[in-house]
């Protein structure tokens, strides 16, 4: 479970299931683009505990971990200073 420093509080979603704004640390994001989700389950054959999405938003990249079991939202990974940070990534249109 994350700690309560990490809690996320999920505003809106896209389509019932994907994050497109949350509040942390009392700011709010605004999701640009899902780029990728994933679940985890603590031992087979269990049914799924968690679920991972890697979003973009202006300040960079993060990934919002959903509890299943208990409903509780979490950061858990976040851009070094989400104030000021750039993506971390660029797009490159020729290599």
């Amino acid at each position: 479970m994350a700690k309560r420093s990490d809690a996320v509080q999920i505003l809106e979603k896209r389509l019932g299931y994907f994050p497109k704004r949350f509040r942390w640390h009392g700011r709010h994001f605004s999701v640009l683009s899902v780029e990728r989700v994933w679940c985890t389950a603590r031992a087979w054959p269990r049914a799924v505990e968690q679920r991972h999405f890697a979003v973009s938003t202006a300040e960079g990249l993060f990934v919002l971990c959903h509890d299943l079991r208990h409903d509780v939202w979490a950061v858990g990974q976040a851009p070094r200073s989400p104030r000021s940070s750039p993506h971390t990534f660029e797009l490159r249109t020729q290599w």
